[in-house]
């Protein structure tokens, strides 16, 4: 079942009539199967279960892809507009997007902070390595958006 509802959210984030990723609703999607669904899944597989600490450990990872997402629209939204492709970017805007941007960058690594927590090991603070680089994202995409 899960492996169909991923397939599902793939098909159709471009596939009409649904085309998910024209509604604003593309990044949740993508961040739903590469984050929760293919590490769940993957562990499904190996260990015939799905265990509550993939599932903790998957939602930061999907948060980011979010980011990721959101970040790469920035440079994209005149033309998403003007094919009608209403992704998050382009339905709030640069300004309200920005602080998305942000607020996905601090949710996801606040999780994982907290993940011991949640009974993980300290281990999982390795994650936050990435944390310098994505708040520099978060300053420069700010700044840039002061200049345009």
């Amino acid at each position: 079942m899960l492996g169909i509802a991923g397939v599902l959210l793939a098909f159709f984030y471009h596939a009409p009539p649904v085309k998910l990723s024209y509604r604003g609703l593309g990044e949740i999607a993508v961040a739903t199967v590469y984050g929760p669904m293919i590490c769940c899944g993957t562990f499904l597989v190996q260990r015939n279960e799905i265990s509550t600490e993939t599932i903790f450990l998957s939602i930061p990872l999907g948060i980011l892809i979010a980011a990721f997402l959101v970040i790469n629209e920035f440079p994209d939204r005149i033309a998403d507009l003007s094919a009608h492709k209403m992704n998050l970017v382009v339905r709030l805007g640069v300004k309200k997007s920005t602080w998305l941007f942000f607020s996905l960058i601090a949710t996801a690594y606040l999780g994982i902070g907290l993940l011991p927590l949640a009974g993980l090991t300290p281990n999982v603070w390795l994650g936050l390595i990435g944390l310098p680089l994505g708040l520099s994202a978060v300053r420069r995409l700010h700044l840039t958006k002061q200049t345009h």
